[in-house]
């Protein structure tokens, strides 16, 4: 369904012959317990297929609303303090720190950009617009074409870009200068500067080296998750069930991308007024995030160790 093209409400409308309002709130994803959406698959295909029977796994039971791809709040909560604990502990290794900074940061984004990470891009606090905070986010690629959604950034997801961005210039002060070198050219280049440090022996010099390394964005969200073991999308699937109901259908169809290709909510036949769709998710976005605990946090390069 992520590959056709128009999306997952194209593809449904296409099978049912059923087209949807595009003011209808996708709120489905989650709603339904995974064994009842088995039994009602396993009734639409009686007399073509049949279905064997699927349980859900205990332990996603436990920490899953429903399926699997939607989390509760507390083992949000649980990956919020996994992932803070290691900003703040005993002197570590400066490459370390700043694994735990980059999971921290790439985390927070994931949960308040409702990212797909699946692919595309996280933004750096110098690509967003000051005065409206838009930013067009790539997350999702349909038959090879990238497709991006005009996401707005809280408070909260702002202050933390500030604090990575500040991260990084402290590091470039900090490290070797070739290693700084590395950082600085990562840091010019569009887009939020994911890399990784790494230690290795030169056997030419005969000393260890630290390098930095970029990394994917997918990646990246999917080692923050890896935490809790949760999917790359986790952080998308558990902020729609605390949108739903607070925001307009509308606004939550264009935060989430769901419609037209290209365009989508924004084309010339939109009724959706961009100041209307910001304050929209302003009233929202940093109330649910900060109940989960994602508040803005750096980290400690004070204790780090080169």
């Amino acid at each position: 369904m992520n590959e056709a093209a128009g999306g997952d409400m194209v593809l449904t409308a296409a099978i049912t012959g059923i087209i949807p309002s595009m003011a209808e709130a996708s709120s489905a994803y989650g709603a339904l317990s995974q064994d009842r959406l088995a039994r009602h698959y396993r009734s639409s295909i009686n007399g073509i297929d049949t279905l064997p029977p699927v349980t859900l796994p205990a332990t996603v039971a436990a920490t899953h609303i429903g399926g699997r791809f939607t989390p509760t709040d507390e083992t949000v909560g649980d990956l919020v303090r996994s992932l803070a604990e290691g900003l703040e502990a005993a002197p570590r290794p400066i490459e370390m720190l700043h694994q735990a900074m980059t999971r921290y940061s790439v985390g927070l984004l994931a949960f308040a950009l409702a990212h797909r990470g699946i692919t595309g891009s996280l933004p750096a606090s110098k690509d967003v617009d000051d005065n409206t905070r838009f930013y067009s986010l790539t997350d999702k690629n349909v038959r090879g074409t990238e497709t991006q959604r005009l996401v707005w950034l809280c408070d909260t997801a702002m202050e933390q870009l500030r604090l990575y961005d500040e991260h990084v210039k402290c590091l470039e002060d900090m490290l070797p200068e070739e290693t700084a070198r590395q950082v600085g050219q990562i840091r010019e280049q569009r887009d939020l500067p994911l890399f990784r440090l790494k230690r290795h022996r030169s056997k030419s010099f005969d000393r260890e080296l630290l390098t930095a390394e970029p990394i994917k964005v997918t990646n990246a969200i999917g080692q923050a998750m890896a935490v809790q073991h949760l999917r790359k999308n986790a952080g998308r699937h558990w902020l729609r069930t605390k949108l739903v109901g607070q925001c307009s259908t509308e606004t939550i169809h264009a935060f989430y991308g769901h419609g037209p290709l290209d365009s989508g909510s924004w084309d010339m036949f939109s009724a959706l007024d961009p100041a209307v769709y910001r304050a929209d998710l302003a009233r929202t976005l940093d109330p649910v995030l900060q109940a989960a605990g994602w508040i803005p946090r750096a980290a400690n390069l004070a204790i780090a160790t080169l």
